[in-house]
């Protein structure tokens, strides 16, 4: 198989066991270093976890789940559920933008002006 193209900046290859990579930071190409900055740092702060941390002290499993479950309700009425993006829970925000997708005949909300997708959403 052949070598991997390197750029001459001098940084020489990843000191990964069995990586060709150039080396991107710390000795490291970018995947393996990528790899060792989520192992560094403290545990998460839950009881009993030991998963490493990644935002508010907790690991990706407990800050997506505290995420997930706290936090303001949805803004359509008489939903119990916690709001997911734009106000509007995980239910009502998909039915928004596949109506709104619809609604102007385009595959992706960037394809829309800004007024339109940053338009409030009705009660």
């Amino acid at each position: 198989m052949a070598e991997p193209a390197r750029r001459k900046t001098g940084r020489g290859p990843c000191r990964a066991p069995g990586c060709a990579n150039e080396a991107w930071a710390r000795g490291l190409c970018a995947r393996h270093y990528q790899a060792d900055y989520r192992k560094r740092g403290p545990p998460c702060g839950r009881h009993g976890c030991e998963n490493p941390r990644f935002a508010k002290g907790l690991c990706v499993k407990h800050y997506q789940a505290a995420y997930r479950h706290e936090g303001p309700n949805c803004r359509k009425r008489k939903c119990p559920n916690h709001a997911f993006s734009r106000g509007l829970c995980v239910k009502h925000y998909h039915r928004w933008y596949q109506k709104t997708l619809r609604e102007h005949g385009v595959s992706a909300l960037k394809s829309l002006p800004s007024r339109v997708r940053e338009g409030a959403v009705r009660r």
